[in-house]
């Protein structure tokens, strides 16, 4: 065979590699293309689409929020700073109660505010520390009227007082749950789609090294 012939052929060998290497690249290109537009979205709006439950459960939020820790954390407050709870002998409730009310009702707010701008992980942190301070301040409400409801007897009318404040503050863990069933969502979908992107990235053809 002839000096020519050889060289024909070795060009013919890398012209054939290089097709195949392309193919691979285009194959590569393909699996990406989802996470390449995914890649793009983020760099555009810095957050990847979410699914429109995210916010059906953020809309629920406000649900417990507005009935137990706005209005009712609300009425709450007002009559303890205005000394109108105190008339009654059940309860004895300093300022102090109506500032953990209060608190916990604004770091709520924030827990909302961080839910809606999707970050999870402080929108949960601030339910919790928002969520008990509210409890542990409407607690010293309804636990005195439980106790004495125990020992002394009052009319039909009072019987069921410390269930009725329960059933107008205690919902608000609600709004707790609901912010812990988003970051868990949130992380799920994350370990999946960091997941699916190792899969394919270990899985992508290795660049042929033949030479130009």
């Amino acid at each position: 065979m002839s000096k020519k012939d050889r060289l024909r052929k070795q060009k013919e060998r890398q012209l054939s590699l290089m097709n195949a290497q392309e193919k691979a690249e285009r194959e590569y290109k393909d699996n990406f293309k989802e996470s390449k537009a995914v890649s793009k979205y983020k760099k555009q709006k810095g957050q990847i689409p979410e699914g429109p439950f995210y916010l059906v459960l953020k809309l629920l939020m406000l649900i417990p929020y507005g009935w137990s820790a706005f209005f009712w954390g609300g009425v709450i407050s007002v009559a303890i700073l205005s000394d109108m709870v105190n008339i009654y002998d059940f309860s004895q409730l300093g300022k102090k109660t109506a500032v953990y009310i209060i608190v916990g009702a604004l770091i709520m707010a924030l827990a909302l505010v961080f839910e809606f701008m999707r970050k999870y992980i402080a929108g949960f942190s601030a339910s919790l520390v928002g969520v008990l301070l509210y409890i542990h301040g409407v607690n010293q409400l309804i636990k005195p009227i439980t106790e004495l409801l125990d020992k002394k007897y009052f009319g039909e009318e009072y019987l069921e007082m410390d269930k009725t404040w329960m059933t107008r503050c205690y919902p608000i863990w609600a709004f707790l749950v609901i912010s812990g069933v988003l970051l868990a969502i949130n992380l799920v979908e994350k370990y999946l789609r960091k997941r699916k992107e190792r899969i394919l990235r270990d899985n992508a053809p290795v660049k042929s090294i033949v030479s130009d």
